[in-house]
């Protein structure tokens, strides 16, 4: 590619150029030597030709165009750029999360990993949600579903890692330092943190929910159909090519991972720790799961038989350490119980809702 002409670019700002284009050519370039140049497909070439069309009067080369892309991405290729860290895309999915969303991205923004770009994608959120992101300067967005609120925010992400994070959750202080540590000097495309409760009243719902996470991330079972744990820090190139579960509100973070692991993506634990809040009573519990149970029959029309697997009681709950506390797994199969019935409940009733909107048309 010539880079002694100047050509146009098409855009003032990154932020207001066609996001999900440059997302495409960044997952796109690979092989790139010293201004050695090696495109991988003839998409990836109309794209950047997209970029530097005459519009605007921005003079900037291809290679200038491609260069945010090779320090966010892929390898360098100057040795300045080789000693910039690479960014990490923060996926946060938001529906009336205005109780939990500030210390949420309190701890992104206070990250001791500073590369970092926080996205938070809202279902429609009729609180202050939308609010609190923009106080905290993250890009947001808006999509219809939980699903759909993962994929866009992976396609407006412009980081070489993605980290999904829910509204309701905090992340360590070095958490991300670590899991780009790992991902970089041992080769891993995905990372599963260790995740524990924030017990506020000391209840025994939250007791109980506490001990299930801890013995979730302590057996370190992170098989996709069998498995208790999930990964949640990504390499952004292992979203490529996947099957991506559509207009779900549950289930669809491990349908995702189930699709990324039948790619062969290599899948590690890693020493790093991220909170999340619990419902502090079973009324609380069984009200969520009633929520869960409007978005399930869904889930088992895309992948009945993967969405089954994953309502039993995960095999962890057979091992030794599970049944070291026998007055915690007694609690452990009462929230199981409830659940499954929430559940039931609430699909009961998503079905019946939507036989008589049909019925009304």
């Amino acid at each position: 590619m010539a880079t002694g002409k100047k050509e146009r670019v098409s855009f003032s700002n990154w932020r207001q150029a066609d996001e999900k284009a440059y997302f495409r050519i960044s997952l796109g370039c690979k092989g790139f030597r010293d201004g050695a140049q090696e495109l991988p497909s003839d998409e990836v070439k109309r794209l950047i030709k997209w970029f530097c069309s005459n519009k605007h009067g921005h003079q900037l080369t291809p290679v200038q165009v491609l260069c945010p892309v090779l320090n966010a991405r892929n390898s360098p290729i100057s040795n300045q750029a080789a000693s910039k860290r690479p960014l990490v895309s923060i996926n946060i999915p938001t529906f009336n999360s205005e109780k939990t969303l500030g210390e949420c991205l309190r701890s992104a923004k206070e990250q001791s990993y500073a590369n970092v770009e926080i996205l938070v994608i809202d279902s429609y959120s009729r609180d202050a949600t939308l609010d609190i992101a923009r106080e905290y300067e993250a890009r947001t967005y808006s999509a219809p579903s939980l699903s759909e609120a993962r994929r866009l925010g992976v396609e407006r992400s412009l980081g070489k890692y993605i980290l999904f994070l829910d509204s309701d959750q905090v992340l360590s202080r070095d958490a991300i330092a670590k899991c780009v540590e790992k991902c970089e000097t041992e080769g891993w495309d995905a990372l599963t943190l260790f995740e524990r409760s924030i017990i506020e009243k000391n209840t025994f719902t939250q007791r109980v929910i506490a001990y299930d996470k801890w013995l979730f991330h302590t057996e370190q079972d992170d098989d996709p159909l069998y498995g208790s744990a999930i990964p949640r820090f990504f390499r952004s190139n292992v979203f490529l090519g996947i099957k991506w579960p559509s207009r779900l509100g549950v289930q669809e973070h491990n349908l995702i991972y189930y699709e990324i692991a039948r790619t062969g993506a290599k899948v590690a634990f890693v020493d790093a720790f991220l909170y999340h809040h619990e419902p502090y009573s079973l009324a609380q519990f069984a009200r969520k799961f009633y929520r869960y149970g409007f978005h399930y029959v869904s889930a088992l029309r895309q992948n009945g038989r993967f969405v089954l697997l994953h309502s039993m009681p995960r095999r962890t709950y057979l091992s030794k350490r599970a049944l070291s506390r026998p007055s915690l797994f007694m609690g452990l199969m009462l929230l199981y119980y409830v659940k499954a019935l929430a559940t039931f409940i609430g699909a009961v009733a998503g079905l019946s809702m939507q036989t008589r909107r049909h019925t009304a048309r």
